[in-house]
């Protein structure tokens, strides 16, 4: 319903979630996700899971892997994680399964650009609240948190973040 009370979006979903960057995710049963404009119109694709859109783009999994569409629908980064956090700050918190020698088949977390790029190579254990607020980031390694700036330098401990992040 628009601020007039009138029904916009003349569908009745099973789930919904709140519009962000004027979309929203729907389904109408249990999955698939899609996500919808303003004006009930469908983006292309269906989802296992979705998250929202977040500085023009959104994650999305499919097959277990996850990836993300920009605004139109359209992949910009291939599903090839196995988590993802939202973009903030132009870059996304993303997981994948390490194959080096020591760490074969544990998941460690970096972070991406808008096009895919890897900025900082995955090898925190933790990333706390999704990613990166004022060019900061909290990161787990080896089970002591930092401060993370933007380039993936560690700048300083942090003994007093919760340890149930």
């Amino acid at each position: 319903m628009n601020a007039a009370g009138r029904k916009v979006i003349p569908h009745n979903f099973y789930q919904a979630s709140p519009f962000h960057e004027s979309r929203a995710a729907v389904a109408d049963g249990w999955d698939p996700y899609y996500f919808i404009k303003l004006n009930g119109d469908r983006l292309p694709g269906s989802f296992e899971r979705v998250n929202h859109f977040s500085d023009g783009l959104a994650g999305v999994c499919i097959d277990g892997k996850w990836g993300f569409i920009d605004l139109e629908g359209g992949f910009v980064v291939e599903p090839r994680y196995t988590a993802v956090h939202a973009f903030s700050e132009g870059r996304a918190a993303v997981q994948q399964s390490c194959r080096r020698r020591l760490w074969i088949g544990l998941k460690k977390w970096g972070f991406i650009d808008h096009k895919g790029k890897q900025i900082i190579a995955p090898r925190f254990d933790e990333i706390f609240d999704g990613g990166f607020h004022g060019g900061e980031a909290l990161v787990k390694l080896e089970d002591v948190w930092f401060v993370c700036d933007m380039d993936g330098k560690l700048r300083c401990t942090r003994p007093d973040v919760p340890t149930d992040s």
